[in-house]
């Protein structure tokens, strides 16, 4: 069974899924009062983000906390997004 498989069936995970295809110019941040990550939990959709870096932990990015319900701490990618959101007014 493939890692993607394998994340797939967790299904604990699935509620840290974001809508598909929520990565905005590459990146999958999504603003709120804590970000989440919009890619998903599994390592081969969190890859799509322009902010990915493997985490040398775990099958998944190093931005990815699991443990805050999919919460997304790359401050780059916060910052991103609230930049845009701003110049969206």
């Amino acid at each position: 069974m493939s890692t993607y498989e394998r994340c797939r069936k967790n299904a604990h995970l699935e509620r840290f899924e974001g809508p598909a295809g929520r990565c905005s110019d590459g990146n999958c941040c999504i603003g709120g009062f804590m970000s989440r990550c919009g890619a998903g939990p599994c390592l081969i959709d969190q890859q799509a983000c322009k902010f990915f870096k493997k985490s040398s932990a775990a099958d998944r990015c190093m931005h990815f906390c699991v443990a805050l319900d999919g919460h997304c701490d790359c401050v780059e990618a916060q910052e991103e997004m609230k930049r845009r959101g701003r110049s969206n007014r």
